[in-house]
């Protein structure tokens, strides 16, 4: 992969690649963040995908709603083991929400459970900045994520969701959301933080 990308970034000066030791998910996460210029950040898992117009989708709803500090989308759920695509949408399977949430609404609908897949989400500067990291710790692995999301929202800023499906979410059977174990003990220390 690292041959790939250093074809492509001898081709385009906008693509860099950055390598660093293994530090997890959270800790790629907060490298990358901390390497963006811009004001608009988006994170995009290695498994999963971006359908077209995606980061134009989401510029436009976020600037739209100047009191939203991230924005999510709906994808698709794409079995990895059989190739198919899940007939609900991950709103679908969701407790169904509203698609603007200001900071407070999102905090308690957050309370309730991360509705959010990381792989729609773009986050605005200002709110990252606010909010602080990801948390890199071992007890939040599986939901550091959530943990982000709840603190953006305390931070003082809202979510939006623009209409439609921009975003395919790869459900693998050795993916960490498939450790119950690991997921229910990060989503404790995330439940006991906030």
């Amino acid at each position: 992969t690292p041959g790939i990308v250093r074809s492509f970034a001898a081709e385009d000066p906008r693509i860099r690649l950055i390598e660093q030791q293994n530090t997890g998910t959270a800790g790629a996460r907060n490298r990358g963040f901390a390497e963006a210029d811009g004001e608009l950040i988006s994170i995009l898992d290695n498994d999963d995908l971006w359908l077209p117009r995606y980061l134009e989708r989401v510029s436009e709803a976020l600037a739209e709603a100047p009191f939203a500090g991230l924005c999510h989308t709906d994808a698709w759920i794409l079995d990895d083991t059989t190739g198919r695509i899940h007939r609900k949408t991950a709103v679908e399977w969701a407790e169904p929400r509203p698609p603007v949430m200001a900071a407070d609404r999102l905090r308690t609908e957050l309370m309730r459970g991360n509705f959010i897949l990381a792989s729609s989400v773009t986050v605005t500067r200002e709110a990252f900045e606010a909010a602080g990291p990801f948390n890199t710790s071992k007890t939040f692995r599986g939901s550091d994520d959530w943990d982000l999301w709840l603190r953006i929202a305390e931070a003082g800023f809202g979510a939006v969701r623009p209409p439609g499906v921009l975003a395919v979410y790869r459900e693998r059977p050795d993916s960490v959301s498939r450790d119950h174990v690991l997921m229910m003990r990060s989503a404790l220390a995330v439940a006991t933080e906030a």
